[in-house]
């Protein structure tokens, strides 16, 4: 007797279904992964780097509930070793003069936090920025910190508010009036900044590694480097800085020279592949 294949799907016209609608599924998935397609919907903006990086499994996932403890011996010398898509960079770190810092980000390195994550924001002459997990400019390992400043060491306690021009290109004529008199250090220190003797004595210079912030004791994960190009007297007493370029230079360079959108976001992803703490 024959096969009537039309009884054969009437009476299993629910498994054939079922099973067609499986096959069409994996093939689609199959097209979308092949073709290297991101399963997120984005707009044209800063967030579109965070998602990325969470896709390509950029940074470890976690955060932490608090500043780790100190691990770090500063009667020993540390370097860090930072691999990206550009080249290496090595920097010298300052684990006498900010030390808190210093450890924080030697935890974060052994936790493999800044592996696979971006330089997020890039301006020329000025910036190269990395180490947000978001890739948004926004994120952080779920904890906060002061900043180590020595604001005399800067120079800030003798330099008059009216006598620091740049002040006037983030301040309004009613604050620089109201303060004139004031030192730099007693004007940020009515702005919420707090400073200690002894740490953070660096200033600002080209190809230096700093903490970005948002503001007082908002230190996290997120730091910057300084290119070639920079100028910023205006930097000082409100980021610190913790170690300083030894060897990459041109590395740097290559990164400040990527194109960038109107928000300085590279229009290519530059990743930091790893990052090596090495103790002398």
């Amino acid at each position: 007797m024959g096969v009537n294949l039309g009884d054969i799907f009437k009476e299993h016209k629910k498994i054939i279904l079922g099973t067609l609608g499986i096959v069409a599924l994996v093939l689609i998935l199959g097209v979308v992964l092949s073709s290297g397609s991101n399963l997120f919907t984005l707009s044209n903006d800063l967030t579109g780097g965070g998602v990325d990086d969470l896709v390509n499994n950029g940074g470890n996932g976690k955060t932490y509930s608090s500043l780790p403890a100190m691990q770090i011996d500063t009667s020993k010398d540390y370097t860090a070793v930072m691999y990206t898509d550009y080249g290496q960079i090595d920097i010298d770190l300052f684990e006498k003069d900010t030390p808190i810092t210093v450890n924080n980000f030697a935890f974060l390195v052994g936790e493999g936090f800044y592996d696979g994550l971006t330089f997020h924001r890039v301006i020329k002459d000025f910036v190269i920025q990395g180490g947000d997990p978001k890739g948004t400019g926004e994120g952080n390992p779920g904890y906060s910190f002061e900043d180590e400043i020595d604001a005399d060491a800067l120079g800030l306690g003798d330099l008059k508010v009216s006598e620091a021009t740049y002040l006037r290109s983030f301040y309004s004529s009613s604050q620089i009036n109201a303060n004139s008199n004031l030192s730099v250090k007693d004007f940020y220190e009515k702005l919420g900044y707090k400073y200690t003797n002894g740490k953070g004595t660096t200033k600002f210079a080209p190809y230096v590694l700093a903490m970005a912030n948002s503001g007082p004791a908002t230190n996290g994960s997120q730091f910057f480097i300084t290119t070639r190009g920079f100028t910023g007297d205006y930097l000082n007493g409100k980021h610190t800085v913790f170690g300083r370029v030894t060897s990459g230079f041109n590395t740097v360079d290559k990164i400040e020279a990527v194109n960038v959108n109107s928000s300085g976001k590279p229009t290519a992803t530059i990743k930091i592949k790893e990052i090596k703490i090495v103790e002398k």
